[in-house]
C-alpha cells in the first residue's frame, strides 16, 4: 500500500527538521552565537521587541535540544533583570514546549507506528497518577532533557 502525500510530507518535514538541528552546529558556531553577553547585547538592540526575540529563542532551544538554554537564561537576567527575565523564560520555555507537544503529536506516532508496525498506545491502563509519578521520576533522571 503506498503512502499519501500527505504522509510522505509529514515524514519528509520530520526528517528534514532532524537533519538540519545535528547538521547546524557544523555550519553555525553556536558557542560564539549564545555567548550570554553577545545575546544580551542582540536582545537590548532589539529595543522593544527584545521580550519577544528572548521568547522566540527560548522556544527554538526547547524544541531543537542540542540549542543550549542556559545561556539564553543568563542573558535574560542580564537584560530584563531576574524578575522579567524568568517571566520571559518561563513563558518561551512553555511555548517551546507546546510546539515540541504538537510536533510529537502530528509527526511522532504516525512514524513509530509505521516504523514499528504497531499501534503505539502509552499506558492504557494507567491512571494519571501513574503517569504523574512518571514524569516526575522522569525529571530526577538527569539523561532526560529538562529546561526549567
Amino acid at each position: 500500500m503506498a503512502a499519501r502525500p500527505t504522509n510522505r510530507l509529514k515524514l519528509g518535514a520530520l526528517f528534514a527538521l532532524v537533519a538540519a538541528t545535528y547538521a547546524a552546529p557544523f555550519w553555525i558556531d553556536l558557542g560564539e552565537l549564545l555567548r550570554p553577553e553577545h545575546v544580551a547585547d542582540q536582545l537590548r538592540a532589539a529595543g522593544p521587541f527584545g521580550p519577544i526575540l528572548f521568547m522566540l529563542l527560548m522556544a527554538t532551544a526547547v524544541v531543537i535540544s542540542p540549542i543550549p538554554s542556559l545561556p539564553l537564561d543568563l542573558a535574560a537576567g542580564a537584560t530584563f533583570g531576574v524578575t522579567m527575565g524568568t517571566v520571559y523564560a518561563v513563558i518561551g520555555a512553555e511555548i517551546g514546549a507546546i510546539l515540541s507537544f504538537l510536533i510529537g503529536r502530528s509527526l511522532g506516532r504516525e512514524a513509530l507506528t509505521r516504523l514499528l508496525r504497531v499501534d503505539i498506545s502509552f499506558c492504557e491502563r494507567c491512571s494519571d497518577r501513574h503517569l504523574a509519578l512518571f514524569v516526575f521520576l522522569s525529571r530526577l533522571l538527569p539523561i532526560f532533557h529538562s529546561t526549567l
